[in-house]
C-alpha cells in the first residue's frame, strides 16, 4: 500500500539552486549539503512548482566566472536526513520530487569508487550537465576521491577532449551512450589519445555489445563502468565493461554490495538497498516509494541471467529521447491544443539509433491537416519538453490506428507495426512539395553546406536562407555536423558562425572569401549551451559596467576634485570628468532590461510586476540606511522639522526606488511595438524634455520647505527622476539590443561604431559654452558621452573572451573582479557613505585624523572583502 501524508521538509533549511552547468552550481550544492541544508535543483528562479512543492525558503542563482576546473574535497554527511530533492521527468503529469538522503548519496559514492578503483589522481572531463543526477554524481565521486574535474563550458566536445588528453590535462571521461556513439563514429579524432584514459563511466541508456567492444578498443587502459539506475535508486547495477566478454556485454551489470534486484511477476525490475530513496513528493503529498519489505518496483522491464541484469524497455509508453522522458499522452495534449482533438492521430515511440527513442506520429488518411503543418506543431511541442530534434520525428500514414475494445490506442502494437518505417520525408520547411520561400544553392560552397545539413537533419531539401536551429538541430546533431564540417577543412571561426545562428548563404560567402584552410583548434559545439555562454558573458560584462560606475561614484565622493590635482586645464577637466551617477543610472536601466524584460512579454505582466516589486522593500531599506547618519543628527540636535527630515531622506536611492516602481509600465509600453529600441530612445527624449520643462518651476514657493520639498527634489534636483530616467532609458535600449546579442562580428562592430560616435558627440557638446549645456549638461553632453562610454566598456568586456594566453587570463580576472564589484553595488554604495561621517565622529571624539580615517576605511574594505568572498563561494547573484 502507498502511504500518503503532507509534505514535511521543515527540519532543515531548504535551498533552491538554479541549475547551471558550472563550477559555481556544484560549489553551491556541495556547500549547502555540508551545512546540512536541503538542496532543490530549479530550472529557473521562477520555477514555482518545484519551489512550492519542496517548500524552498531561499533561492540561489549561481554567479559564475569562466572557471571550469574544480578541485575540492567532499564527504557526504553520515545522516538519514534529506540532502537533495530531485525531480523526475513527470511522465505521468507533474514532476515527482524524490527525497534523497545523505546516506543514499554516500552509499552510491562508496560502491562506485570501489568498483572503479578511483584515486586522487583522477582528472575527469564531465561531459553531461552537472545539474542532472548522473553529472552531479560524478562530481561527488571525484571530489570524494580527492581528484579534480573539468566542466566544459559548451558541453561534450570530442576535439576538446582529444586536445586535453594530448596535454595530459584529463585522464577520465563521463558521458551518456548518445554522446559515445558520436565519438565512435569519428574515432580518428582521438588517434592514440584513448590510451591516456584511466576511468570512464557511462550513463544508463541502452548500449549494444558491439558499441561496448568498440569502446574497449578505443580506450584499452581504462576501467569502463556502465550503470543502470534511476533518480530514485542511483547506480543500482554496475557493469565492468573492460572485464566482461561476449553476451554479458548486452547486460547492464550486477547488483553489488548490499544492493539487490529481482524481477516481479509482471516482469518489472524491483530494487532493494541503501541507495534507494524513501519518499516521493507529488502535488503537495508525500508517498512512500517502497513497499512494506523495502522494495522499490520500477516501470522498467528486465530479466536476470546468472546474476546479471538485462534491461528490456519500459512497461509504459514513455518515450525516452536522449534521456528526456516524455509521455505520449502529454505530448498529444499539447498537439490537440493546436489542431483540435482528433482520433485520427496517435504518437508512440520508435527506435532511434542516436537517442534511444524517437517520435512516431501515426495519422490516418482521414486526418484533414497538412503533414508539414503537423510536423511543425509536433516539433514545437517536443521543444517545450526540452527536445529540439526534428529528425527524431517520423510521420507515417496508416489505414487505421490499432485500438482496444474500449477504444484505447495500442501504442506498443503501433510501434511494432510501423516503428521501422522511414516515414514521410520533408524539406527544410516541413513539406515534401515546392514552397515559395525556398532558395536553392547557387555556389559550390552553398551546395556543400546544404548537402551536409540535409544529410545530418535527414531532410529532402534545405534553403540557403534557413536558420538551422529553427529547423530543429539539437546538440547531438550539431556534433555530427561539426565533424562533417571539420572533414571539409573549415576553420573553427566559420563553424562558430553556425553556432551563432548565421544562415547557410552567409556562411558560404565567408567560406568563399577565406578558402578552406586545414583544421585548426577545437571549437565549442552545443548550440543551446553556446547561447547560455553568450548570456553568461554578457551578464558579466553588464556587471563589470556597474562595477566601474560604482567605483567612480565612490572616488568622486571620497576624493572631492581629485581630477584637479592632475591638471590645470579646466576645460580638459570638464571633458575628463566622468560622473559615476549618470553612467550608473544607465547601467541600472541596462541591467533591468537585460534581466527582467522577458517577464513582461504578452500575458506575463502580473508575473513581472511581482518579480520587480519584490525588490522595492530592499531599496526602501537602503533609503533609510542612507539617511541614518542624518537621522541620528536630528535626534542629537532636536531639529524635528519636516524640512530636516526631507533633507535626511532624500538621496540618489530615491530615484532607484521610483524607477523600480515605474519600470514595469515602461516595459509594457516598449514591448507593445516591434520597434522596441527606437521607442525606448524616444521615451528617453520625452523624459529629457519633461525634465527641461519642469525647470520652469524651480522657484515655485509652495515646495521650498516642508514635505513638498521631497517632491521637488525628486523631480527637479540634478539627479532627479526625469534627469536620470533619461540615462536609464538609454541603458534599457542597450539592454534590449543585447538580448539578441550573439557575439558575432556584425554586432561587435555595431557596438564599436555607435559607442565611438556617441562618445565623440558628447565630448564635442561638452566643449560648447552655452546656456543649454550649462543648465542641462546631463542631457546633451552626458547623454551621448556616457552612453558611448558604456557601449565601449561593454565591447571591451565582451572582447576579453577572444584574447588568448596570459594576457587574456589576466583580463578575465580583471573582468571577474569588476563583475563581482558590480554585483555588490548596493552594499558598496550604502556603506561607503558611512566612511566620512564615521571619520568626523572619531575626530570629534579626539582620535587623530589619520587614524580616524583609517579605521572606517579598514572596516569598509574588510566588509567588502568578506562579501566578495561569500559571493565567490556561493556564486549567488545579489
Amino acid at each position: 500500500m502507498m502511504e500518503e501524508h503532507r509534505t514535511s521538509l521543515t527540519s532543515s533549511k531548504i535551498i533552491g539552486v538554479v541549475a547551471t552547468n558550472t563550477v559555481a552550481y556544484v560549489e553551491t550544492v556541495f556547500a549547502a549539503m555540508e551545512k546540512g541544508e536541503i538542496v532543490v535543483p530549479l530550472r529557473a528562479s521562477d520555477d514555482h512548482y518545484r519551489i512550492k512543492i519542496a517548500g524552498v525558503s531561499e533561492i540561489i542563482e549561481p554567479y559564475s566566472t569562466d572557471e571550469q576546473w574544480m578541485k575540492r574535497s567532499f564527504s557526504p554527511l553520515d545522516s538519514d536526513e534529506v540532502a537533495l530533492v530531485a525531480f523526475t521527468s513527470g511522465t505521468e503529469g507533474n514532476p515527482k520530487g524524490v527525497k534523497i538522503t545523505h546516506n543514499n548519496l554516500a552509499e552510491v559514492v562508496q560502491r562506485l569508487n570501489t568498483v572503479m578503483q578511483v584515486d586522487n589522481s583522477i582528472k575527469e572531463y564531465i561531459g553531461v550537465p552537472v545539474y542532472h543526477s548522473f553529472g552531479l554524481g560524478r562530481c561527488r565521486a571525484v571530489a570524494s576521491a580527492g581528484g579534480s574535474f573539468f566542466i566544459p563550458a559548451n558541453g561534450f566536445n570530442p576535439f576538446e577532449i582529444a586536445e586535453m588528453l594530448k596535454t595530459g590535462q584529463i585522464n577520465a571521461i563521463s558521458a551518456v551512450p548518445s554522446l559515445w556513439r558520436i565519438l565512435l563514429e569519428n574515432k580518428e579524432v582521438l588517434n592514440d589519445c584513448g590510451k591516456q584514459v584511466k576511468w570512464i563511466e557511462i550513463g544508463s541508456q541502452y548500449m549494444s555489445r558491439t558499441e561496448k567492444e568498440e569502446l574497449k578498443t578505443l580506450f584499452p587502459s581504462a576501467i569502463i563502468v556502465q550503470h543502470y539506475g534511476l533518480t530514485e535508486a542511483s547506480r543500482t547495477t554496475l557493469l565492468e565493461i573492460q572485464r566482461e566478454q561476449g553476451e554479458l556485454l548486452e547486460s547492464v551489470g550486477q547488483a553489488l554490495g548490499g544492493v539487490q534486484v529481482k524481477i516481479t511477476q509482471e516482469g518489472r525490475i524491483a530494487i532493494y538497498g541503501k541507495q534507494v530513496a524513501e519518499t516521493y513528493i507529488l502535488d503537495g503529498q508525500e508517498q512512500n516509494l517502497k513497499d512494506d519489505n523495502g522494495w522499490f518496483t520500477t516501470e522498467d522491464l528486465g530479466a536476470i541471467k546468472n546474476g546479471y541484469l538485462y534491461y528490456q524497455g519500459r512497461v509504459d509508453d514513455v518515450i525516452n529521447c536522449g534521456g528526456l522522458k516524455i509521455s505520449p499522452e502529454q505530448l498529444e495534449t499539447k498537439i490537440f491544443h493546436a489542431i483540435g482533438k482528433t482520433d485520427q492521430m496517435a504518437i508512440c515511440r520508435k527506435p532511434d539509433p542516436l537517442r534511444g527513442d524517437g517520435f512516431l506520429v501515426a495519422v490516418t488518411k482521414n486526418l484533414v491537416l497538412d503533414k508539414r503543418q503537423l510536423r511543425e506543431i509536433v516539433l514545437q511541442a517536443i521543444q517545450e519538453f526540452g527536445v529540439n530534434a526534428a529528425n527524431a520525428i517520423s510521420i507515417v500514414e496508416v489505414d487505421e490506428l490499432p485500438k482496444t475494445a474500449s477504444g484505447k490506442v495500442q501504442r506498443k502494437k503501433l510501434s511494432e507495426q510501423y516503428g521501422e518505417l522511414a516515414g514521410i520525408k520533408f524539406d527544410s520547411k516541413g513539406t515534401s512539395v515546392e514552397t515559395d520561400d525556398y532558395v536553392a544553392p547557387s555556389t559550390p560552397e552553398e551546395k556543400m553546406l546544404c548537402d551536409l545539413c540535409q544529410e545530418v537533419l535527414n531532410v529532402e531539401r534545405i534553403s540557403v536562407t534557413d536558420d538551422l536551429f529553427k529547423l530543429g538541430i539539437d546538440s547531438l546533431l550539431l556534433l555530427k555536423l561539426m565533424f562533417k564540417l571539420k572533414s571539409k577543412g573549415l576553420k573553427d571561426d566559420l563553424i562558430k558562425e553556425i553556432l551563432s545562428g548565421s544562415t547557410i548563404k552567409e556562411l558560404a560567402e565567408k567560406i568563399a572569401m577565406t578558402g578552406k584552410p586545414p583544421v585548426s583548434t577545437p571549437i565549442k559545439t552545443v548550440a543551446k549551451k553556446t547561447k547560455y555562454k553568450s548570456i553568461l558573458n554578457t551578464t558579466e560584462a553588464i556587471n563589470a559596467v556597474r562595477g566601474i560606475a560604482i567605483v567612480v561614484i565612490i572616488l568622486n565622493h571620497w576624493i572631492e576634485g581629485f581630477l584637479n590635482k592632475f591638471t590645470i586645464n579646466h576645460e580638459l577637466i570638464s571633458l575628463l570628468r566622468f560622473h559615476g551617477t549618470p553612467i550608473f543610472a544607465l547601467a541600472f536601466g541596462l541591467f533591468l532590461s537585460y534581466l527582467y524584460v522577458d517577464y513582461f512579454y504578452e500575458g506575463k505582466f502580473r508575473r513581472g510586476l511581482k518579480v520587480i516589486y519584490s525588490r522595492t522593500p530592499i531599496l526602501l531599506l537602503c533609503i533609510l540606511l542612507m539617511g541614518l547618519p542624518d537621522y541620528i543628527g536630528i535626534v542629537v540636535f532636536g531639529d524635528f522639522s519636516a524640512t530636516t527630515f526631507v533633507k535626511a531622506t532624500y538621496s540618489i536611492m530615491n530615484y532607484y526606488w521610483l524607477a523600480t516602481l515605474t519600470t514595469p509600465f515602461l516595459f509594457y509600453l516598449i514591448l507593445k511595438t516591434p520597434w522596441r529600441i527606437a521607442v525606448t530612445i524616444i521615451l528617453a527624449i520625452v523624459s529629457m524634455s519633461i525634465a527641461i520643462y519642469l525647470r520652469n518651476f524651480v522657484e515655485w514657493p509652495l515646495w521650498q520647505q516642508g514635505w513638498l520639498l521631497l517632491l521637488k527634489l525628486n523631480l527637479l534636483a540634478y539627479y532627479g527622476y526625469f534627469n536620470l530616467l533619461t540615462m536609464s532609458l538609454l541603458g534599457m535600449a542597450i539592454g534590449i539590443f543585447l538580448k539578441d546579442f550573439k557575439n558575432n562580428r556584425r554586432q561587435l562592430y555595431t557596438l564599436l561604431i555607435v559607442g565611438l560616435v556617441s562618445a565623440l558627440i558628447g565630448a564635442l557638446l561638452g566643449g560648447h559654452d552655452n546656456n543649454m549645456t550649462k543648465d542641462f549638461r546631463i542631457f546633451f553632453p552626458q547623454m551621448f558621452f556616457h552612453a558611448g562610454i558604456a557601449l565601449l566598456v561593454m565591447l571591451a568586456m565582451l572582447m576579453v573572451n577572444n584574447i588568448k594566453g596570459s594576457v587574456g587570463q589576466f583580463l578575465l580576472v580583471i573582468r571577474s573582479i569588476l563583475g563581482t564589484v558590480g554585483v555588490m553595488t548596493l552594499p558598496l554604495f550604502i556603506l561607503h557613505g558611512y566612511v566620512i561621517p564615521l571619520k568626523r565622529l572619531l575626530v570629534y571624539l579626539g582620535v587623530p585624523t589619520f587614524m580616524a580615517l583609517a579605521i572606517p576605511l579598514i572596516a569598509f574594505f574588510f566588509t567588502m572583502w568578506w562579501l566578495a568572498k561569500t559571493i565567490h563561494r556561493t556564486k549567488a547573484t545579489v
